[in-house]
C-alpha cells in the first residue's frame, strides 16, 4: 500500500518539492507540509514539527525533507523524525545509469545525470542537471547543486554543499560540513572538516 506524504519544510525548497510531486504524478498523496507557521505553499498547512509528531503514525505516512541548502538545519529534522521513513523522489527526467544506488529520502531533480556505480546515501538531492560520474560516493544529507558536475571516483563526506556550476575533478575528497562555492573547481583533495572552498582552483576560505 502506498503511503500519503508530508513535506518537513514551507519554504522555497519545499515549494520545488511540490513541483516535483506534480510533475511525477506524486501530488495526490500529499496530505500537506509542516513549519514554523504557515507560509504560501499551495498546499494544506498542517501545523509544526511536534504536530506532525502527534498527530501522524509514523507508519502510515513517509516524509520529504524539504528544506534546502540549510544543511545543519536538515540534520537536526532527519534526528528529530528518525523513527519515520522518508520517501525517495527520482524525476522522470532524471537519467540513472544502472548499478547506481540511490538510498532513502534522497530527491533527484529533472536532467540530473547518475553514472553507474554511484553511491548515493540517504537524505540527498542531485538537483537540475547536475551531473555525478562512474563510482562517485556521496555520504548522507548533502546538496549538489545545479549544473554541479562531480567526475568520476570522488568521494564526498556526510553534510557537504557542492554549489551552482561547481566541479569536483576525479578522485578527489572534501570532507564533512563542506561547501564548495558556486563556480569552484575543486582539484585536490580537502581532509579538514568544516571548510568553504572557492576558486577555481578552489581553496579554503579563510575569512
Amino acid at each position: 500500500m502506498k503511503k500519503n506524504l508530508i513535506i518537513i519544510g514551507g519554504g522555497g525548497h519545499a515549494r520545488s518539492i511540490f513541483g516535483l510531486l506534480i510533475n511525477n504524478n506524486l501530488s495526490k498523496r500529499l496530505l500537506g507540509y509542516s513549519d514554523f507557521k504557515k507560509s504560501n505553499l499551495p498546499t494544506k498547512y498542517l501545523g509544526n514539527d511536534e504536530d506532525i509528531l502527534k498527530n501522524y503514525n509514523k507508519k502510515k505516512i513517509e516524509l520529504i525533507l524539504g528544506v534546502g541548502i540549510h544543511l545543519s538545519l536538515r540534520e537536526k529534522i532527519i534526528k528529530k523524525f528518525k523513527k519515520y521513513k522518508f520517501f525517495t523522489i527520482i524525476d522522470k527526467g532524471a537519467k540513472i545509469m544502472k548499478g547506481a544506488k540511490i538510498e532513502e529520502g534522497t530527491v533527484i531533480f529533472p536532467n540530473a545525470n547518475i553514472s553507474s556505480k554511484v553511491n548515493l546515501n540517504k537524505y540527498c538531492v542531485v538537483h537540475n542537471s547536475a551531473v555525478i560520474d562512474h563510482d562517485v560516493k556521496i555520504n548522507e544529507n548533502c546538496y549538489i547543486s545545479p549544473a554541479a558536475v562531480v567526475c568520476g571516483n570522488a568521494i564526498i563526506g556526510k553534510n557537504v554543499l557542492i554549489g551552482a556550476n561547481s566541479t569536483m575533478i576525479q578522485d578527489t575528497f572534501i570532507a564533512d560540513n563542506c561547501k564548495l562555492g558556486a563556480g569552484s573547481v575543486l582539484i585536490k583533495p580537502c581532509r579538514t572538516k568544516n571548510k568553504i572552498l572557492i576558486g577555481a582552483p578552489a581553496k579554503i576560505n579563510k575569512k
